[in-house]
C-alpha cells in the first residue's frame, strides 16, 4: 500500500472548506463524492460513526489505495473530497474501487 502523490493530495483546511462550500455533490449509498474547481487534488474523509480511530484509519488507508488505482480518471480541473459512510467499511478491494468507478463516472454526467 503506498501513499497517494503529493501533487495530487488536498492538504490545507482552506482547500477543504473551499470543495465544500464551492463545491457540488455525488451522492452513492457508500460514499458522497464532493467535487469544486481546482487541480486534480483528492482527499478521503471517513465517517466517526466507523467506529475507533484505528478502524477509520484502516478503511481510509483501504479507499486511499483503490483511489490510487484510479488518478487517471480524477478530471485535472477538479478538487475531490470522498467522504465514506459508515455503510462502506466493510466493503473490500474490488466493491472499494467499484464504488469508486461508479462516483467518478457520476461525476462525469
Amino acid at each position: 500500500m503506498g501513499l497517494l502523490p503529493e501533487a495530487h493530495r488536498l492538504r490545507s483546511r482552506g482547500d477543504f472548506q473551499r470543495v465544500f462550500s464551492e463545491g457540488k455533490a455525488v451522492e452513492l449509498d457508500a460514499v458522497r463524492l464532493v467535487h469544486a474547481p481546482g487541480s486534480g487534488r483528492v482527499a478521503v474523509v471517513v465517517s466517526k460513526s466507523i467506529g475507533t480511530l484505528a478502524r477509520r484509519n484502516q478503511v481510509r488507508r483501504r479507499w486511499r489505495e483503490a483511489l490510487r488505482g484510479l488518478l487517471e480518471r480524477v478530471p485535472p480541473d477538479r478538487d475531490l473530497v470522498l467522504i465514506v459512510r459508515a455503510r462502506a467499511s466493510r466493503l473490500r478491494g474490488r466493491e472499494v474501487r467499484e464504488v469508486l468507478e461508479e462516483a467518478l463516472a457520476n461525476l462525469e454526467r
